[in-house]
């Protein structure tokens, strides 16, 4: 066959069979649960807006002209091949990019177990696919918020953390992990667990120094630690010098004072 005439062949040869998918698109590949056990292809867009699902390609061609052709294979009609010109060609998505389109969809659905499977997967298969770190990153944060509405504010520091190591400068972060973190730190302190409150802080501070939620905790700590002090001098001024001793050392454990 010509290849002058070729892609106008390929597109009217893929709708005679119903192998052209112009309805198809990244919701169409929600329905497939589990996208990573299909076998490994291309999608290819033309610029009238065909999808076509292709073997994957060695390689794409560098500096293409507009009649430089692309040789693909249709996913059902292995062994035959065809050409189609770069100019007629709109995008080209890999594998593991389409793996990505997946796991951004299910995280925009809040299945963040079934996204982290796939994460795993990309990781594995694909550790340097273009937009894996963006894609994990955006992960944790939305199920750090997901996990913040439905109660659970450990588990969304924890996520918010994990975050935080590869990318603190995250938009939104340091203030809303500060907020959790002052959450909680406050209430340690009101059940009088300052041992937990000061590791809050000390983490906290390990990620983000001079946080303000860390400042606003020692004033809270160090506020404490004064009003038990007065405890002990008022022992001490009475003459109770066992009891003034018990007293400020319990002073010196919620935070060191002069």
């Amino acid at each position: 066959m010509r290849h002058s005439a070729c892609a106008v062949w390929l597109l009217s040869f893929c709708t005679a069979v119903g192998l052209v998918l112009g309805e198809w698109s990244a919701s169409a590949l929600a329905q497939n649960k589990r996208l990573y056990e299909q076998d490994p292809f291309y999608l290819l867009v033309l610029k009238d807006g065909t999808r076509l699902q292709i073997k994957p390609l060695k390689e794409l061609p560098k500096n293409p002209r507009p009649n430089t052709p692309v040789v693909v294979e249709l996913l059902d009609r292995p062994g035959e091949k065809y050409r189609v010109r770069w100019r007629e060609i709109a995008e080209v998505r890999p594998f593991s990019r389409l793996l990505l389109d997946r796991t951004e969809e299910l995280i925009n659905q809040n299945k963040f177990e079934e996204a982290y499977d796939y994460l795993i997967y990309i990781r594995r298969f694909y550790p340097k696919a273009p937009g894996y770190e963006r894609t994990f990153q955006k992960f944790l944060w939305a199920e750090a918020q997901f996990r913040q509405q439905q109660g659970e504010p450990e588990r969304a520091m924890a996520l918010l953390y994990r975050l935080a190591e590869l990318n603190a400068g995250y938009p939104g972060l340091k203030d809303r992990l500060g907020q959790l973190v002052l959450q909680k730190a406050q209430s340690y302190v009101s059940s009088r667990q300052f041992d937990a409150a000061r590791r809050m802080i000390e983490h906290l501070l390990t990620v983000y120094k001079d946080h303000p939620a860390a400042a606003k905790l020692e004033q809270t700590l160090q506020a404490e630690a004064r009003r038990v002090f007065r405890e002990a001098r008022q022992h001490w001024d009475q003459g109770r010098l066992s009891e003034a001793r018990q007293v400020a050392r319990a002073a010196l454990r919620i935070w060191p004072i002069p």
